[in-house]
Parts: structure tokens; C-alpha cells; sequence
């Protein structure tokens, strides 16, 4: 299993009158067999490119 995380930093957004600072991240991970053959993958996070 191969694990890469992206750490975008944080962003204000405004909501109203006021602003909240939403964290942006990418966590991919492939799990692979002994041939080094991706078998599954996914992601998660609001900074992922699909």
C-alpha cells in the first residue's frame, strides 16, 4: 500500500460577515500486489484533482 498526502495550507471562506479557515488536503493511496500492479485506489479530501 503507497500513501501520498498533499497539504494545500489553509483559505479563508467568507461566510456572511464572517470567515472560517477551511484546511486543503489530498490523501491518495494505491494498494498494490506483489507485482507492483495497482490493484485498488481512491482519494479523499477537498484538494483532490480528478
Amino acid at each position: 500500500m503507497y500513501t501520498w498526502v498533499v497539504d494545500g495550507g489553509a483559505v479563508a471562506m467568507p461566510i456572511g460577515n464572517m470567515a472560517y479557515a477551511v484546511r486543503r488536503a489530498c490523501k491518495t493511496t494505491f494498494t498494490v500486489n506483489e507485482k507492483g500492479i495497482i490493484q485498488t485506489w481512491r482519494w479523499e479530501g477537498n484538494m483532490c484533482i480528478q
